[in-house]
């Protein structure tokens, strides 16, 4: 099997640490400078939320801290050196809203996190997408449900906006608890 994808991932974590997200930041804008020069390669942004307790930030702040950083940082790229799209955690709606509003072009997406519960799941996918985000990217979070493929088409009603996350929770469950029976 021979599989060609020109896409890249560049994933970084930025923990409110001047000099060690400056280099981490300038090492990623000379990356998608160089990416930005070659022909047909494109690159994804993966930017996580600090995996340190920081004082005296909330998840609001952080989200703030990270959106911030993401701005300022494509504003040293041109488009063509612009990740595809950019990965990151969601936090509240006013932080999601100003960072998807920054630019239309460019496509944010939230990624799951550590698998919580379906619920929540649902819900994530319901604010991301109500506040702009235009991806979601649950890998874990999905794999790790009792049944991925009933997960995946619950997520879809909701993003499609068929069912409410209440109402895609529901039928989730049901839909596992009949495979569960017929066993």
């Amino acid at each position: 099997l021979e599989c060609r994808v020109p896409l890249g991932l560049y994933s970084i974590t930025l923990n409110n640490d001047v000099v060690a997200d400056e280099r981490m930041l300038n090492a990623y804008i000379q990356f998608a400078h160089t990416v930005g020069g070659l022909e047909g390669i494109d690159h994804i942004l993966e930017v996580f939320l600090p995996n340190i307790k920081l004082p005296g930030l909330d998840d609001e702040k952080r989200g703030m801290y990270i959106a911030d950083s993401i701005v300022r940082t494509m504003n040293y790229l041109r488009k063509h050196q612009r990740p595809r799209f950019i990965k990151t955690a969601y936090t509240t709606p006013k932080v999601w809203r100003e960072l998807t509003q920054f630019d239309p072009n460019l496509i944010i997406g939230a990624l799951g996190g550590p698998r919580e519960n379906a619920r929540k799941t649902l819900q994530l996918a319901q604010n991301t997408v109500q506040n702009g985000g235009r991806a979601i990217l649950f890998g874990r979070t999905i794999f790790g449900e009792e049944s991925p493929v009933d997960i995946a088409r619950a997520l879809r009603r909701v993003l499609d906006g068929k069912l409410s996350p209440e109402d895609a929770h529901a039928a989730y469950q049901k839909s596992v608890r009949t495979k569960t029976r017929g066993m």
